[in-house]
């Protein structure tokens, strides 16, 4: 009996990593776990209580059994930081735990800067019998290994037969998150269900949702990246889920959605995708200004050939793409990790003009990672003091460049292009400016609309006595 005790204890100590003072927790939890009591170890079934709230707080080590979840039916706020992330994962790399269980309540539950590995479904949205709107913010996280879905979502209508339907809407936010060799990225199952009253009829309440999927990465996905799968009796009005500025690598199929709804597909890479995106029914989906580029099989499924993959005419960066902006092109990733675009990407200033700029006040990119230039209109830039001329990018370029500056005060502002022999050949700024950094593009034209030759041309700042001069150099 003694040696079979020793050997449970060293078992023990081996499925939790070795790991002393550790808090041990199960059942009702809520309040703080802070760092000083990390890791946290999930030994049975937790709840958060209703009317209850759980902080995580940065740097915090979830360690969740085999199998186990975490119930929230008040509210977990799970924020880290950029660099005190908060892990939450299963003792081992080969066991899986079950997820945290989010159910619709009267606060809003966030989860920021987390990194969740080895989970069935590391995230499960509910929400069912009210009329009421779910709206969980997961943002900046990491999702590995999630043997059924990363980020799973449910939204259940019922129909009582004094009260009339509930008809639930969930619309959470997903941004900036990191997916990885998961089954589904994000998948969303929208239903309902119907009493039958007697002398009355029939009467159904359905659930809907509109999910915004926003500059996420979805990388080595068995399945599907982004999935709305309809069951009975949906509640399709005011439901539009948007997938937007998102990175598709190495996927089964990059986007399914079911009958009756559409969705907002725009600004987004699928690159090595099986299938970019299939519908199933619906016929109104917007799909505009994505890069598809080494397809296996279909960009489209469900989409008429005709319009859709159909090289009509050329976007503003002069790419051949269908009527709808789509470009099928090579995206030139910088890297295989967080495919950020080089400056030679199709995909830079390629997105939609109406979207949101991209923080360097370029028009948007295509993709969850902008390529940003070497200056712009960025929140956490520090203008200077001075008039200043920055190097135009990129340099070398072809077929256009940026040239950039700051002006401190309101000023008259003369900005030209010569030649080496001192010629002028373009004037791009010719007037009075306002204090800000600007912005213009040289498209290697001359004044006349006509393109000049390869070569080294200067690009002059001229305000009042200040004047400044830089090289640049077109390679057709």
């Amino acid at each position: 009996m003694k040696r079979y005790a020793l050997y449970f204890v060293a078992l023990t100590f081996i499925i939790f990593e070795s790991v002393w003072g550790q808090t041990l927790v199960s059942g009702n939890v809520s309040g703080t776990w802070n760092l000083a009591r990390s890791p946290f170890v999930v030994i049975d079934n937790c709840t958060v209580p209703s009317g209850q709230s759980l902080t995580i707080e940065p740097g915090v080590q979830v360690i969740i059994g085999k199998g186990l979840k975490i119930d929230v039916l008040g509210q977990i706020i799970a924020v880290g930081t950029p660099g005190q992330h908060i892990t939450i994962k299963a003792p081992n790399d080969t066991i899986f735990w079950k997820f945290i269980y989010i159910q619709h309540s009267t606060k809003k539950s966030q989860l920021k800067y987390c990194d969740m590995r080895n989970a069935q479904r590391a995230i499960y949205l509910y929400i069912g019998g009210v009329r009421d709107t779910m709206r969980t913010e997961i943002t900046n996280c990491l999702f590995s290994n999630c043997i059924e879905a990363a980020i799973y979502g449910e939204s259940f209508g019922t129909r009582d037969q004094f009260r009339g339907g509930f008809e639930p809407h969930l619309a959470p936010t997903v941004k900036n998150c990191y997916f990885s060799a998961c089954s589904i990225g994000c998948m969303f199952y929208i239903h309902g269900s119907c009493i039958y009253i007697p002398m009355a009829g029939t009467f159904c309440g359905g659930g809907s949702a509109s999910p915004k999927i926003l500059n996420n990465v979805f990388w080595n996905i068995t399945d599907t990246a982004f999935e709305l799968v309809v069951g009975d009796v949906p509640r399709p009005l005011g439901s539009i889920p948007i997938f937007q500025n998102n990175t598709v690598v190495n996927a089964k199929r990059g986007i399914f959605v079911q009958n009756p709804y559409d969705a907002t597909i725009k600004n987004n890479i699928f690159y090595k995708a099986k299938t970019g995106i299939e519908r199933q029914g619906t016929t109104g989906s917007l799909l505009t200004y994505n890069c598809f580029f080494e397809k296996d099989e279909k960009n489209f499924i469900g989409y008429p050939s005709t319009t859709f993959g159909n090289i009509v005419m050329q976007n503003r960066n002069g790419d051949p793409c269908d009527i709808g902006f789509n470009i099928f092109l090579n995206p030139l990733f910088a890297d295989s990790t967080n495919f950020k675009l080089t400056n030679l990407s199709p995909c830079v200033d390629a997105g939609d003009p109406s979207s949101e700029r991209d923080p360097d006040g370029s028009i948007a990119d295509i993709g969850a990672n902008y390529f940003p230039k070497t200056v712009g209109v960025h929140e956490d830039l520090d203008l200077p003091k001075n008039i200043s001329l920055f190097e135009n990018y990129p340099n070398p370029f072809n077929p256009e460049t940026t040239i950039s500056y700051h002006l401190p005060t309101v000023s008259e502002v003369e900005l030209t292009v010569y030649n080496t022999l001192g010629q002028k050949i373009r004037t791009l700024v010719n007037g009075k400016q306002k204090a800000a950094y600007h912005v213009f593009r040289w498209n290697g034209k001359d004044n006349a609309g006509d393109k000049v030759s390869s070569g080294v041309y200067l690009y002059r700042l001229r305000v009042g006595s200040f004047v400044q001069t830089k090289r640049m150099l077109l390679l057709r």
